[in-house]
């Protein structure tokens, strides 16, 4: 869905169809960059992780280097990952998800509070080895020093202009996007009730997103089949 496509339906939601009026193109796409950036990404990443925001995802990779504070460790600057376009990302400031590069595989980093990489013993007892990291705000220290890659893959913040198609689902941006700036609408107009309205829809929206992830992660039940009982016995149903 593009951004003009999503201004109209938010102008069909709060009877505002003349761009002239109250919500300018301009408030509205403020807005949208607004609520997708502050609201909608951390909302839907605490729910579904990557699962909902996987179109956001961005993937590179840092060479580590001798850290600051412990020669035995290394670090990365994670300010100094960019596009392509020597752009430096902006991305959702969450610990990212890293990974080391391994002799035979890629070994994740497991982020853990940075005095406790002074004192945790490296043998986690996972069937397979984890690399211990801590992030710094840009910097990222990894507890080892035998590794000269980090492999970095985390959500964008996108700034949309007018016309761009939004990185999201179109169900997403139905129940996320729209009734979030709606409600931002209404604080500009002062109509408090209906802000309160769609704060209530958005919220009762990412209830059932939610309510959806955690059934998707149930174990799959097995159901025995039915038995009869027949002229010749019991037989399978």
């Amino acid at each position: 869905m593009t951004t003009s496509q999503i201004e109209t339906k938010v102008r069909n939601d709060i009877s505002e169809q003349n761009p002239q009026g109250r919500f300018s193109p301009t408030f509205i796409l403020d807005k949208l960059n607004e609520v997708f950036a502050d609201r909608v990404i951390p909302d839907l990443y605490s729910i579904g992780g990557f699962n909902f925001l996987a179109s956001l995802i961005i993937t590179g990779e840092l060479d580590l280097s001798v850290s600051a504070k412990d020669e035995d460790w290394k670090e990365a600057d994670l300010s100094s990952w960019i596009d392509g376009e020597s752009n430096a990302y902006v991305f959702y400031p969450t610990n990212p998800f890293a990974m080391v590069d391994g002799d035979d595989y890629r070994i994740p980093v497991t982020w853990i509070p940075f005095l406790s990489g002074y004192f945790t013993n490296y043998n986690l007892g996972y069937h397979k080895s984890r690399v211990l990291g801590t992030k710094l705000g840009n910097t990222v220290i990894i507890y080892d020093d035998d590794y000269s890659t980090l492999y970095v893959q985390a959500i964008e913040i996108k700034e949309y202009e007018s016309g761009d198609t939004v990185d999201l689902d179109d169900y997403l941006i139905k129940k996320t996007i729209i009734p979030a700036i709606c409600s931002e609408c209404f604080i500009k107009d002062k109509g408090i009730n209906m802000m309160n309205i769609f704060d209530m829809k958005y919220g009762r929206n990412l209830k059932r997103l939610e309510r959806d992830v955690v059934r998707s992660f149930s174990p799959t039940k097995i159901v025995p089949q039915t038995r009869r009982n027949t002229y010749y016995g019991l037989k399978g149903g």
